[in-house]
């Protein structure tokens, strides 16, 4: 799987404007290989915009590239933010929660929480073994986690993306608030990694997009 990471800063008094152009990405839908889409306001940084497409391979998001997206694409949206960064992560493997797969994950969610990690040199593997043995199984032990994916960047090894789909901000918190912190005093994440960061942002519906088979 394929994990398109789109970060936007927008511009003051264009949100409207960006939240209009970005509902009209409804034409991946029906495209092979795509899987989902999904995205909001960053609840730190309020003018950023958070967005994450999910695909198949590497083919199906190749061909989309190379034959749809210009098609759908309208450049009025490029004016609507100062900046955008992108970036490409492969799966490493699914978080297991109330849902089997990321589709479902991303159609029943209404919050997402998602940690960039920057893994120091030689520690990947015990990185993932404690996402793993450690996040993975407190995150499902609060039976309002949906799933999510680890994945990593495709142009960094040790640069890892944990996305996590929860049934509302509120059960996110709870999370925080009575797992979090014996989770992360086992987890001893100082010996694992340079640097966290991320963001976490409540679901625009209006920016779904889903696959026919699973709306």
């Amino acid at each position: 799987m394929l994990i398109k990471r789109i970060l936007c800063e927008v511009k003051e008094n264009q949100c409207q404007a960006f939240s209009e152009y970005q509902a009209q990405w409804k034409g991946l839908e029906d495209i092979p290989g795509f899987l989902g889409q999904i995205g909001g306001w960053n609840k730190k940084q309020p003018m950023n915009a958070s967005i994450y497409t999910f695909w198949k391979d590497q083919e199906s998001y190749a061909y989309f590239m190379e034959n749809v997206h210009d098609e759908i694409f309208n450049p009025g949206q490029s004016n609507t933010y100062s900046s955008i960064k992108i970036e490409m992560f492969e799966e490493e493997f699914y978080i297991e929660g109330l849902e089997s797969d990321i589709e479902s994950v991303l159609k029943k969610s209404q919050f997402f929480r998602v940690a960039i990690c920057e893994v120091k040199e030689g520690r990947a593997n015990n990185f993932l073994d404690t996402q793993r043995n450690v996040w993975n199984q407190g995150m499902k032990q609060t039976k309002t986690m949906l799933g999510g994916e680890v994945a990593f960047a495709v142009k960094d090894k040790n640069r890892f993306l944990i996305f996590s789909g929860w049934q509302n901000e509120k059960a996110h918190e709870q999370y925080v608030q009575l797992y979090f912190p014996s989770l992360k005093e086992m987890a001893q994440m100082e010996l694992d990694l340079e640097n966290i960061n991320g963001e976490a942002f409540i679901v625009e519906k209006a920016w779904s997009v889903l696959p026919f088979h699973i709306r």
